[in-house]
């Protein structure tokens, strides 16, 4: 089984993908860092997603020297949507809050469209 590793570069942070087997998969614990969570917040999403009943379906582990977490493309944006800003955030940590926001609408597109190719939009007159 070949896995093809690849760094992609959204908004000057490197991303760090794996495709196994036709899936896209994003390291967990480097979208978290790549956000300027602690420590603490890092680790607590991990714990997250592998007790979700939905997320934990779309994670796996690889071996990157130690067991990586990674989370299925699919499935990134419900992860990342999950990730409550809290008050608390806005106020001691709005870098975060901004990146999130950002990660949370375009991350999944650019990442897609690097594996896989730019999509074409579909002319407005094809539903008709």
């Amino acid at each position: 089984m070949e896995l093809i590793k690849k760094e992609i570069e959204f908004n000057s942070d490197k991303i760090f993908t794996v495709m196994k087997k036709g899936k896209l998969y994003v390291g967990v614990s480097n979208i978290c860092l790549n956000l300027g969570m602690t420590l603490g917040m890092k680790n607590r999403q991990v714990r997250n997603l592998q007790y979700d009943i939905v997320l934990s379906r779309g994670c796996t582990k690889f071996d990157a020297g130690n067991s990586t977490l990674a989370i299925e493309l699919e499935y990134l944006p419900i992860w990342l949507a999950k990730i409550k800003i809290t008050q608390n955030m806005m106020e001691e940590k709005k870098d975060l809050v901004e990146k999130l926001i950002d990660y949370q609408l375009h991350v999944k597109d650019i990442l897609s469209d690097e594996f896989f190719g730019k999509r074409k939009l579909q002319d407005k007159s094809d539903f008709n």
